[in-house]
């Protein structure tokens, strides 16, 4: 697909958005005011989720998270690592402080 091509766009009533957007190759799903989106990046398979509230990731069994060259957390806030049971952090190195 070229960025010539016109592509449908989805837009609800209340002004939710699917599209596509040619030129740059993404997927994009957006709030009715643009702050909250998932961008799909189709060129650098490369998926962004962006809310201005909170994030939610809920399962009844486990979440993973895995990456080849690393997995980072930033907060400007505070962190919890909160267990019922064991909490286990395995590493060739750990530091804390």
């Amino acid at each position: 697909m070229n960025s010539s091509e016109t592509v449908p766009v989805i837009r609800t009533q209340s002004g939710k958005l699917i599209s596509y957007e040619a030129d740059r190759d993404l997927l994009l799903v957006e709030s009715e005011n643009g702050g909250s989106c998932i961008v799909i990046d189709l060129s650098n398979d490369k998926v962004t989720i962006q809310a201005q509230g909170d994030i939610d990731l809920n399962s009844n069994q486990k979440i993973r998270l895995s990456a080849k060259e690393g997995v980072e957390i930033r907060t400007e806030g505070e962190a919890h690592l909160v267990a019922e049971g064991e909490t286990i952090i395995r590493g060739k190195m750990v530091r804390i402080n």
